[in-house]
């Protein structure tokens, strides 16, 4: 009986390891879980971790916004960063891609983040101030244009 079980448990753990992609550390080189595999995936905001307006010494100048977004687990991937201006409000949306159905895959546990810096350019007045909203307000930047 003890054998049963015991070749059961070896059994659930080869079709987990096989599930995540042979999870290993390392992975092989090969990509986690992911759209790139046929998994049915949803794209959603990615949470801001970090985010702050960086003035480049141009004339003139130019600015930017470095950000680092969380990804998630091992079958979330980063899809895109949208940046739209109105006025003197920038909105930037930093997307990622989850399973569509998390109750039914399993993931690497790999925590990823996603770093970037996103360019905003020169036409900014100087003294006037500007406002970036990150993912519908989840964080907002200011600045002054010089």
């Amino acid at each position: 009986m003890m054998r049963l079980l015991t070749m059961g448990v070896v059994g659930l753990l080869a079709l987990a390891a096989t599930a995540c992609g042979g999870a290993s550390a390392g992975n092989g080189g090969a990509p986690p879980p992911g759209a790139d595999d046929g998994m049915e995936t949803k794209t959603v905001m990615a949470p801001i971790l970090e985010a702050d307006v960086l003035t480049r010494e141009s004339s003139p100048p130019r600015y930017a916004v470095r950000l680092l977004a969380e990804i998630g687990d091992g079958c979330n991937r980063f899809a895109r960063v949208d940046v739209e201006r109105d006025g003197n409000t920038i909105a930037i949306t930093v997307l990622r891609t989850v399973p569509a159905h998390p109750e039914v895959v399993l993931c690497t546990m790999q925590y990823q983040t996603h770093e970037q810096t996103v360019e905003l350019g020169s036409d900014f007045e100087a003294g006037r101030e500007y406002t970036v909203l990150l993912n519908d307000g989840e964080r907002t930047l200011t600045f002054s244009g010089r």
